[in-house]
């Protein structure tokens, strides 16, 4: 794990950018021959572990001594709101007969 602590904005800048280009090479030598998408895909996701290890710490010192409350409301939609069903075309009638 990367440690920042003590590290100035510059600083953690730089390591950041440090790491994410290491991040990015290893990730594209690793899947040459893959389609656009998958390495779009993939360089998404390891950017964010990247980033993930860098602000762990500094996360992790501001709820020290915290409690975290995480709170889901379910309510209903509008009445006016409802989901069409998409209708079947008269083709596919004809051809299930």
């Amino acid at each position: 794990m990367n440690n920042i602590s003590g590290l100035g904005e510059e600083e953690v800048r730089e390591k950041l950018a440090s790491i994410l280009a290491n991040t990015y090479l290893n990730t594209l030598l690793s899947k040459a021959g893959k389609s656009k998408d998958e390495i779009i895909q993939i360089l998404g996701r390891e950017i964010g572990f990247a980033l993930a290890a860098v602000l762990q710490e500094p996360l992790q010192r501001l709820v020290d001594g915290r409690k975290i409350r995480i709170s889901i409301e379910l309510v209903p939609k509008e009445a006016g709101h409802t989901v069409k069903k998409k209708k079947k075309k008269k083709a596919n009638a004809k051809k299930r007969q």
